[in-house]
């Protein structure tokens, strides 16, 4: 059932009115509502009452993370993130997407604002969910032969990770230089073939002149800019920590890429397989092993309040 979409004012005003306690804003809603209602589950052990808001509902000046994080610096410019309303105590948190804001440094600090550890929340499904048996389940394939095929999840996660590096260079350089153009995390490697995986480096080099061109920085500028992408994203993959910065919804259509060249199109069940997957990924995940860690503790401090 849909609810009313409020401004920001008239939004917080009917959480005041509200029976419940707790109130949890979160960024997407495809994947966030159930996500982080189990979250909520386990710390508030049906003691506190808690409600799942989607940014959607609230009437920002934009839509999703940036709507989210209007509302937030809102009541935190009104000192209402905790608050007590009528002798009722209230507490609202925010859940959102870490994305690349922590190399942006635009990354808030707050017990209030809680991010996922990598760069979204489809990251934790392919790192924290049962991958063999979400591929296996979603392609119809018995799960023995997928084992066979993927012997090492971490290093099969990493080795497809690869496979876009160079797009997610132009993602991040474009983010730190500050210009908007179609090489954007938004969109899906248009320098890497669609069939293989295989670098086009003549593409990759078109597009790191018509960034230069746009960016208006002298060569020299332009060229130190990027070394020290290079260097930034080198470090992350050496160090096995490529999803602080690779999006989680690009593994989708990386692993369908890689089913079709190890198995063949047809011979497996690939209607409509990238969202499948991610749904099977979700139904299986457990929310009571320490991987949740990163989501319960700042999430507590703010429970304890209530």
């Amino acid at each position: 059932m849909s609810r009313l979409v409020h401004n920001i004012n008239a939004h917080f005003k009917s959480l005041q009115i509200s029976r419940n306690n707790l109130f949890i804003i979160i960024e997407g809603k495809t994947h966030d509502p159930y996500f982080y209602n189990e979250i909520c589950h386990i710390v508030c052990k049906n003691k506190i009452r808690f409600v799942i808001i989607k940014s959607q509902e609230i009437k920002a000046k934009a839509p999703g993370k940036t709507g989210l994080l209007e509302y937030y610096k809102y009541l935190l410019k009104k000192k209402k993130l905790s608050s007590t309303y009528k002798r009722k105590k209230m507490s609202i948190v925010f859940f959102a997407d870490k994305d690349i804001d922590d190399i942006l440094l635009i990354k808030c600090k707050t017990n209030h604002l809680i991010y996922t550890k990598y760069y979204n929340i489809e990251n934790h499904l392919f790192i924290n969910g049962d991958l063999i048996q979400a591929i296996a389940s979603t392609a119809s394939l018995p799960r023995d032969i997928i084992e066979r095929w993927i012997t090492d999840v971490n290093l099969f996660l990493k080795n497809t990770a690869e496979l876009w590096k160079e797009w997610l260079i132009l993602c991040i350089l474009t983010k730190k230089i500050g210009i908007n153009c179609e090489h954007n995390y938004g969109s899906h490697s248009r320098i890497h073939c669609k069939k293989t995986g295989a670098l086009n480096k003549k593409e990759y080099t078109k597009y790191l002149k018509k960034i230069e061109k746009s960016s208006k920085l002298t060569s020299t500028n332009f060229k130190a800019r990027l070394n020290r992408i290079i260097k930034l994203v080198n470090s992350y993959y050496n160090n096995n920590n490529q999803d602080l910065i690779f999006k989680g919804n690009w593994y989708t259509s990386l692993i369908k890429l890689q089913l079709d060249n190890q198995f063949g199109i047809k011979n497996y069940y690939n209607n409509g397989f990238e969202k499948r997957l991610e749904t099977a990924l979700l139904s299986r995940m457990e929310f009571n092993e320490d991987w949740t860690k990163d989501f319960i503790l700042p999430f507590q401090k703010i429970i304890s309040w209530l």
